[in-house]
């Protein structure tokens, strides 16, 4: 009875690590899916802008391309900060939340903290609705 009830633990034992190894398995392919996407869009964000934002794209200098990408939020979102340049100037920032499992974006926002260009960022938009 005890040969019997030790083999049963065993097997147990090891059926509970395989279950584990595969669920540990799943979680770090869904983790790498993540990490690729995420590559992909700071990519798009930081070389292709007018995918997300063309009138923006048009208004910016093309070769200022500072972009930060947070870490993956559990939900699979992620902010990324792209900074923004007119006439090789600071003009602000381009923020923009992305959902990586839906591949959508969640929301963007665009600071201009250089009061130089307020205006004319402001007349830009009025031209392009």
């Amino acid at each position: 009875m005890k040969r019997k009830l030790s083999v049963i633990s065993v097997v147990m034992v090891v059926l509970i690590g395989i279950v584990f190894m595969f669920y540990n398995n799943e979680k770090i392919e869904h983790a790498n899916s993540l990490e690729e996407k995420r590559q992909e869009v700071l990519d798009k964000v930081t070389n292709h802008l007018s995918h997300f934002n063309p009138a923006l794209d048009a208004f910016v200098d093309k070769d200022y391309k500072t972009t930060i990408a947070s870490n993956i939020s559990s939900e699979g979102i992620v902010e990324y900060d792209r900074g923004l340049a007119k006439n090789k100037s600071p003009l602000g920032n381009y923020i923009l939340k992305y959902d990586l499992n839906h591949m959508e974006i969640v929301s963007e926002k665009i600071e201009i903290t250089n009061p130089d260009y307020t205006e004319e960022w402001r007349e830009f938009q009025e031209e392009n609705k």
